[in-house]
């Protein structure tokens, strides 16, 4: 298979991406859309006819991979699972399926997790996933997207070994932690020092995430929360709202919207629906 790209990092353990990066049909632009999984993660971002899938939300069935097609996704290019949580890869073998041409990436330091050994034997995608050991930096034309895998530990949270990942064409930037908790918040505010107006919220909304403290070191304008209607943990929780209200940011919930999609518009990533 031709190497057409690959991250750009000292020590970062991960193929080069492979097969024709064809996307997205009849659009030129760039997008996020926050996918409405119900409770759970699933983040699609397009850029020069180019697809990635963060996470796959909480559906062992095709209902994701029929809303991508409905989306108009002629071919996905990756799939990156944040971490190991059903309610963020359980659609994976059904998108896996779908578009067969798309590479898994998953942290390294989830390899011997035993729950998600079992989900990719039972998949039978192990030889498709790539494992990301260390940061980096894909270069996807004008846009970059910027990799951290943070340590962990078997018997710590799952939720705090998320890979951390920044989406950007140029000042136009997007952060998303996954589930990770505050306590992560040193490594993207003091070590790499991320700044971005859209954010989407960690742990959906969880009160746990989300600190004013990261809101306002990465100047975000806008919070994205991915979380089912009326769940059962009550996400997202007021103080994460009372958060984003007072600091006079816009929120934008899949639980009362549905599918969120931005582009571009004056600089930065700005709702469009």
């Amino acid at each position: 298979m031709r190497r057409l790209f690959s991250f750009t990092s000292i020590g970062l353990v991960v193929a080069a991406l492979g097969g024709a990066w064809v996307g997205y049909a009849g659009r030129l632009e760039s997008r996020i859309l926050i996918l409405d999984v119900g409770q759970g993660d699933a983040t699609l971002i397009q850029t020069e006819g180019r697809t990635l899938l963060i996470d796959t939300g909480p559906n062992g069935d095709n209902r994701l991979a029929r809303k991508l097609r409905t989306l108009r996704v002629g071919s996905l290019d990756a799939i990156l699972l944040t971490h190991p949580d059903l309610d963020h890869i359980n659609g994976t073998s059904a998108v896996a399926e779908e578009f067969p041409e798309a590479l898994i990436l998953i942290s390294a330091a989830f390899r011997n997790h035993p729950d998600l050994s079992q989900q990719i034997n039972s998949w039978k995608l192990a030889d498709r996933v790539r494992w990301v050991s260390a940061p980096g930096t894909l270069q996807i034309g004008a846009a970059r997207l910027e990799v951290y895998v943070p340590a962990w530990m078997p018997g710590t949270p799952d939720n705090d070994g998320s890979m951390l990942t920044r989406f950007c064409i140029s000042d136009a930037c997007f952060v998303n932690p996954g589930d990770a908790s505050s306590a992560l918040d040193p490594i993207i505010t003091d070590e790499l020092r991320w700044k971005a107006n859209l954010v989407k919220a960690g742990h959906h909304g969880s009160r746990t995430s989300t600190s004013e403290a990261l809101l306002s070191a990465l100047g975000a304008t806008d919070v994205a929360i991915s979380c089912g209607r009326n769940n059962r943990f009550q996400h997202p929780h007021p103080e994460v709202l009372e958060r984003a209200n007072s600091a006079g940011l816009k929120l934008h919930r899949t639980d009362e919207s549905g599918t969120i999609t931005f582009e571009i518009r004056s600089g930065r990533w700005q709702r469009v629906n």
